[in-house]
């Protein structure tokens, strides 16, 4: 049984509180924003759901405007502690951004997010219409959501908040007019997921694990999806 979710209201934002755990270890986190920052464009980025930062970090390290979301007060005064930097505001609750002017940014990149959004189709929309040219997305690739009941609400509930399950086809379906696909591959394979799970956290690794990725393919455990304007072609 699943539950259909609408809108999720502002007191479930507020009662998430701040990101667990309090600190990330994992290369396999590591080697997905690594992933995502190489492909970033010149100019500006905003990231969506800043969490701890990585990707942010090293994109103000290379030079670029950065700016940030968070769902709540508290994570926004986190990630901006992290930072030493007021650059990470409240928004994307229910995929909205409103708060962002139309091509407010140059690239805009949303990771491990949109699985906990109800309307993904709207909060696509909305990260194409702030960025004048790149969305970098990814999301979990082919997952199996489970419910559970809910003792508080006796409502089937879907675990870690996720409440969509994405494959290949599912962002043709999604972009809205005057963008497309420009790049879309999966990440982390099954055998490298392992492999990463049992090492540190360590940029240099994540050249060996790409080797490994490349010699013994295989489904992966993220899909990363590149839109492009159309006025970029």
């Amino acid at each position: 049984m699943k539950t259909i979710i609408n809108n999720l209201p502002d007191s479930y934002f507020e009662s998430l509180g701040l990101p667990k755990p309090s600190i990330i270890n994992s290369l396999t986190d590591r080697i997905r924003f690594i992933y995502v920052y190489k492909h970033i464009r010149p100019g500006s980025v905003l990231d969506i759901g800043a969490y701890f930062c990585d990707l942010l970090l090293m994109c103000r390290q290379a030079g670029h405007d950065i700016s940030g979301t968070e769902v709540n007060a508290e994570r926004v005064n986190f990630s901006n502690s992290i930072l030493g930097e007021e650059v990470v505001v409240q928004s994307f609750r229910n995929g909205d951004l409103s708060n962002f002017s139309v091509d407010a940014f140059d690239n805009v990149s949303c990771l491990e997010v949109l699985e906990h959004v109800p309307d993904v189709e709207l909060a696509v929309k909305e990260l194409c219409r702030v960025s004048k040219s790149s969305v970098f997305i990814t999301v979990p690739f082919e997952e199996k959501i489970n419910h559970v009941l809910c003792v508080h609400c006796a409502t089937y509930t879907p675990l870690s908040g996720h409440l969509h399950s994405f494959d290949s086809s599912s962002f043709e379906k999604l972009i809205p007019d005057g963008w497309y696909i420009h790049k879309q591959s999966t990440l982390m394979k099954r055998l490298t997921k392992q492999i990463s799970n049992r090492l540190p956290s360590k940029n240099w690794l994540y050249a060996i694990i790409r080797i490994i990725d490349y010699f013994f393919p295989g489904k992966g455990s993220w899909l990363f999806v590149e839109l492009r304007s159309s006025k970029e072609k």
